[in-house]
């Protein structure tokens, strides 16, 4: 991915979120020097505008059911995997003693139940070392992202 890329992205969401359409997005890009291939940034805005469409139907599953693949975002992934499961991280900071809600993520090429997707996050990230002083109590999955280059 380019660094023009890169940039462009971390800006796509937001102005999708606020309504801006993919014509106004991809000028204001441009005009902010990040700009980059057209179709390339069309795809992006789909991608982020597919998640923020599906994401009620998203969260609305029960645990026991696999996400669909229709309420998938079809895309390029920057890793060979076929999913990254996006979600809302509820964890506990011992050092000062609050609830911490925050954004995340994860890859994996299984396809599961929300349940046991969440499982696995939260069993994967009690295992990390980057922060040692927080306890995961829960995973709220928001959204899928499909490698396009792999099967469901």
């Amino acid at each position: 991915m380019s660094i023009a890329r890169s940039i462009g992205y971390s800006f796509i969401e937001p102005m999708v979120k606020a309504g801006i359409g993919p014509s106004r997005i991809y000028n204001l890009l441009r005009q902010a020097g990040v700009g980059y291939n057209k179709q390339q940034t069309l795809d992006d805005i789909r991608v982020f505008t597919n998640r923020n469409k599906m994401q009620s139907q998203v969260e609305a599953l029960t645990g026991n059911r696999v996400v669909p693949t229709n309420y998938m975002s079809d895309t390029e992934l920057r890793r060979p995997v076929k999913y990254r499961v996006y979600g809302e991280i509820h964890s506990w900071d011992f050092e000062q003693g609050t609830e911490v809600i925050s954004q995340g993520s994860f890859y994996t090429d299984d396809l599961a139940k929300k349940e046991d997707w969440e499982e696995s996050f939260k069993d994967n990230y009690r295992r990390s070392e980057k922060y040692p002083d927080m306890e995961i109590m829960s995973f709220h999955i928001s959204g899928v992202d499909h490698n396009k280059d792999f099967g469901y």
